[in-house]
Formats: structure tokens, C-alpha cells, sequence
């Protein structure tokens, strides 16, 4: 299973990316755990027991 964490301090941000990241999944049928931090500081702290495989950073 594709690990995947999206990062941004914006929640529409984090809530469109979330949206578009599962879709993708869902077309390619690729199974995933997507997460979603408002932090980076969360994000690290969540990395000792979540692993991601592709991080998301949103930026305008």
C-alpha cells in the first residue's frame, strides 16, 4: 500500500489536494493511506510510526 501525506496550513488547500489524491488512487485503482497534516511539525512527529512514500506540500 502507497503511503502518501499532504501538508499544507490552508484547509481548502489540504482538502482539494485530499480530494484529487484520492481520486487518482481510486481511478488507478492504487490502494493508499492518504494523511493529512496542517503542519509540518505534525507531519515529523507523525513520521516515527507513518512512513509516507510521497509527500504533497501545496503552495500558491
Amino acid at each position: 500500500m502507497l503511503k502518501i501525506a499532504i501538508c499544507d496550513d490552508k484547509k481548502e488547500d489540504r482538502d482539494r489536494m485530499y480530494q484529487y489524491v484520492q481520486q487518482f488512487c481510486q481511478e488507478s485503482m492504487c490502494q493508499a493511506e492518504i494523511k493529512v497534516f496542517e503542519h509540518p511539525d505534525a507531519l515529523i512527529c507523525a513520521c516515527e510510526k507513518f512512513r509516507p512514500h510521497i509527500y504533497i506540500r501545496t503552495n500558491k
